[in-house]
Formats: C-alpha cells, structure tokens, sequence
C-alpha cells in the first residue's frame, strides 16, 4: 500500500495588487509598516486587502498567515491602501428625490412644495485614483462638489470630503462670518473648518441615527456667541442638514443692579428678555455680593431685567446700536413706585 502524503504546505497565492487567495481557513496577523494592527479570522477563498479593517492611507503592509496546522506564510503589499478607493470595474451612487416630512399629533404629513434632489457618484479611475461628485439641491439652495481621492506611498491626498452618506452642512451667521470655527475637534484636529474659505462638510452620517455635532472656536472675540456647542442631528437617508452656526450677539454686558433703595441686589437671579423679539431666548444672570453682573449673548437693542425677588421687579434698559464686544452699562435701578 502506498502511503497517503498529505500537503500541509498552505497556497496563498496573490491575484492582483490588492488580492489574495486563502486555500484554507487561516489566522492573519496585519502588520502596518511593520506594527502589529490586528489578528484576524479569515475564511477561505479570496480575499481584497481593501476590504480588511485597515486606516486609510497606510503603505507597506505585511500579511502573516498561519493555517490549522500551524504553517507560516507572508504576503507584503508596498501599494497603498485606502477604505475610499475603489476597485476597477466598482461604481458607487445614490439618486433620490423626495419631500420634507413632519409628524403632528401622531400624523406624518409632506410638503410637496418642496422637492429636494440628491445625486451621488463614485468611480475607479486607476487603482490608486477614485473620483466622485455628488449634488444636493432644493428649490431655495444648492450644494455641488467633487471628491478625488488619489493614493500614493507617501499616503493618500484628498481635495474635498466624500459624501457617501448623509451629512452636514455649517454656515456661519453674518455675526460670526471670517470666524475661524472647528467641528468636531480632536487629537488630530478637525473634522471640518468654517473659516474665510467658505463653510464645512461633515461627510458620512449614519442615516437615522442620531450624530452630535460640536462647534470650537478658542479665538472667538468678546462678544460673539456661538450658541449650542453640540447640536445633535438626525439625518434621513442620503440626506443633507442646513446648520446655521453662531447667533446673532455681538456684546458681553456689564453692568450693576441696585434696587430702589440704592442698595446692590446681592446674590440674586434674574432673566435678561429682549423686547419685542419674541425668537430671542432669554439669558440667565447671577449677581455677586456687590450686585455686579456680565453675560454675553446679547445684541443692540431694548431689554428688561426680570429679577426673581418676592415681590418680582422689572428694570427696563437699553444697548445702542453702535455696541460691540464688552459695554459696561453701569448702574441700573429698579424704578421707584
């Protein structure tokens, strides 16, 4: 009888740049320029190194693989590696058209008044070059752009976001335009910036999910105010959401509450109400034991003091309209009866 010779010997045996076949079930240790990253388990077949957890624009990646048996096998890849690079033959995109929504009192209703269209578009040019385009548009503004992403040894260069998903659109108000503004500040700085060359894109929101948005801005001038730092967004499907960043305030206000007597209101709360301006939200102050008070989050214009005290009292007062950055309104009174 002859002896049965089993080959152990695993066959991993490349079929492009970016490909390789696994003969059988195999452990892969993925090193990045020479680090390990991580242990995975692949199944037999082919495999797309595209397609494994990797950071974007990594280069000289060593694939260890070891089979059932204990075998040893590597496969580097010197070309650069991207999750936004497309394979040839691959096209991504997404047209759509629909009508706003609201649900009232339980039922959903649409506005057919107003059709939004969104176009996205992406394609393998070479396999170190994907290009892309998308639109977004309804019947009052539009939003256009184009996605390039080109891979090379040194990493991976690319001219504008991808759009693939939802996303975020940030205008600055008239009051904080020529601002610079982070979105979104960590580590490695910011996903996006609203600066002098225009607004910011957050791109790839999870549809239906709800996406906190953080606004930073550590050189912003006395006086202009932000508004909510983190705006929490629900997109829909291949959406687009208009936010509109900062307020309208331009002051940070001093001043002194005495009350009819002359004396400093120590220690006391009150609400600052703009008058006549039922959109402005009202602003929260605390006097100090000396009846001193400042906020920002104000603008020129006409305003009570409403101080929480048994009985309530009103002092009325004004910013005039040439006011920017610290006023100093001085002493206000709470007016005799």
């Amino acid at each position: 009888m002859l002896p049965l010779i089993l080959d152990l010997h695993l066959v991993t045996r490349p079929i492009s740049q970016f490909e390789f076949f696994l003969e059988t079930d195999s452990l892969v240790d993925v090193l990045v320029n020479g680090r390990l990253e991580r242990t995975l388990q692949l199944r037999a077949g082919r495999q797309d190194i595209r397609n494994l957890p990797l950071n974007g624009g990594t280069n000289d990646v060593e694939l260890v693989i070891k089979d059932d048996v204990g075998r040893v096998q590597r496969l580097n890849f010197s070309n650069p590696v991207d999750g936004d690079l497309l394979a040839p033959g691959v096209q991504q995109f997404a047209y759509s058209l629909g009508v706003p929504s609201a649900d009232i009192s339980g039922n959903r209703t649409y506005d057919f008044t107003q059709p939004i269209l969104t176009l996205s578009h992406r394609l393998c040019i070479t396999n170190q070059f994907t290009l892309g385009s998308y639109l977004q548009a309804d019947l009052h503004q539009q939003l256009a752009g184009l996605e390039r992403i080109f891979a090379t040894n040194y990493g991976n260069f690319v001219w504008s976001r991808s759009l693939n998903n939802s996303f975020a659109l940030l205008i600055p108000k008239d009051s904080v335009r020529g601002q610079e503004i982070g979105i979104n500040p960590s580590s490695g700085g910011y996903t996006t910036r609203i600066d002098n060359l225009g607004f910011g894109v957050v791109p790839n929101l999870s549809p239906y999910n709800i996406s906190t948005v953080i606004i930073d801005a550590p050189n912003l001038p006395v006086g202009m105010d932000l508004g909510n730092r983190a705006i929490k967004i629900l997109p829909t499907y291949s959406s687009g959401t208009v936010v509109r960043v900062g307020t309208d305030a331009t002051v940070f206000l001093r001043g002194v509450l005495l009350n009819s007597d002359g004396e400093p209101i120590s220690l006391q709360s009150a609400q600052i109400v703009a008058v006549g301006d039922r959109n402005w939200q009202p602003v929260t102050i605390f006097t100090n034991r000396a009846g001193k008070f400042a906020t920002s989050g104000l603008k020129p214009g006409r305003y009570e003091i409403r101080l929480f005290t048994n009985p309530p009292a009103l002092i009325p007062f004004a910013i005039p309209s040439d006011a920017k950055g610290i006023y100093n309104i001085g002493t206000l009174k709470i007016p005799s009866k």
